[in-house]
């Protein structure tokens, strides 16, 4: 992946920085005299996320986009599930399939397994090397074209 740019280190470092403050309000209470230890426990925690997990180029609207996606594949997979969960004469032919996945290591690829695991009747089981090892109900096939389409939208987020 590219090396993103100050500005977008600046902003991303900022953002965490306001998400922890939240967090820190949240759980400890927004009264004046907690944040003389949450002000530290916030730009540490900013500083080792940034650390952990540098800053990526993501593109707003193919973000929306990948939500929409995922929210109705999603919904269908559940909708595939319970009717095989309730309908027993339907096939269930469980397998492992393998998905060559072209996106980058890193970040990714990580959100490419969970999206994976997160649709129901599906689950990431390995990754070696560039392949996905995918285990859904139905082996027949049809699979290859979904993680396809999963991959390229996630490659569109990452402007890979």
């Amino acid at each position: 992946m590219p090396a993103v740019s100050s500005t977008v280190f600046l902003r991303a470092g900022a953002v965490r920085a306001v998400l922890y403050a939240l967090l820190w309000g949240v759980l400890v209470g927004f009264e004046p005299g907690s944040w003389s230890l949450g002000v530290p426990a916030v730009l540490l925690a900013t500083w080792l996320s940034l650390r952990l997990l540098p800053p990526v180029g993501l593109r707003l609207l193919p973000v929306v986009s990948f939500l929409g996606y995922f929210a109705w594949h999603s919904l269908l997979g559940a909708v595939d599930v319970a009717r095989r969960a309730l309908a027993p004469r339907l096939r269930l032919a469980p397998a492992l399939v393998p998905f060559e996945t072209a996106l980058p290591p890193g970040l990714p690829r990580v959100l490419l397994l969970n999206s994976i695991s997160l649709t129901p009747g599906t689950l990431s089981a390995d990754i070696r090397d560039d392949t996905v090892w995918v285990h859904v109900l139905d082996g027949a096939g049809g699979h290859e074209a979904a993680l396809a389409g999963l991959e390229a939208r996630l490659a569109r987020v990452f402007c890979a």
